[in-house]
């Protein structure tokens, strides 16, 4: 019976020896994983802080960005203003420059730029084009013998009735000092 004895006690031994081994297989595999756990904890951690970080940061950037996106925007309704007011000038600008100031009538300059390319609308269409002529006869003695406001009453009152009677598509030009086309 020794050798039975022997051998029970040997698997007894290899028994409690494989329990022990377990036991602390057991308890390596819980160091590990707590110290992983740990180590994924602190990563999480470092991770989370750096998303805050980073979310302060874009927000501090959207908040740039939403400040000089305010500034352009208002920057550019002042431009746009400023460009309005300046086409008004320029339009006012271009109306003087073309215009009798006191019949209202295109000038000779507005008229030399208009006539050529009438002259050449009509040759194109191979259709006649009219001018018309008018002069006040013996103006100078009206000017002479009422003045200057009268002569500048009678130029405008003419102006105002021939432009009643034109089409559309017709102007009126002073050419000279009581001179028409």
């Amino acid at each position: 019976m020794g050798s039975t004895a022997s051998m029970a006690l040997l698997q007894l031994a290899l028994a409690v020896l494989a329990m022990a081994l377990g036991w602390a297989m057991l308890s390596r595999m819980n160091e590990l994983r707590t110290s992983t756990e740990a180590a994924q904890a602190a990563q999480l951690a470092n991770a989370s802080h750096q998303a805050q970080d980073l979310e302060a940061l874009v927000e501090k950037r959207n908040a740039e960005l939403s400040a000089r996106l305010t500034n352009l925007g208002a920057a550019r309704r002042t431009a746009e203003l400023a460009n309005q007011g300046l086409q008004r000038a320029l339009d006012q600008l271009e109306q003087v420059a073309t215009t009798d100031r006191l019949t209202g009538a295109w000038n000779r300059r507005r008229f030399d730029e208009a006539v050529i390319a009438e002259i050449a609308l009509a040759h194109r269409r191979r259709e006649p084009l009219s001018l018309l002529m008018l002069d006040l006869d013996h103006f100078k003695r009206v000017n002479d013998s009422f003045g200057h406001n009268a002569r500048d009453a009678i130029l405008a009152g003419m102006a105002q009735t021939v432009r009643q009677h034109l089409r559309v598509s017709d102007a009126l030009v002073r050419w000279g000092g009581e001179e028409f086309w």
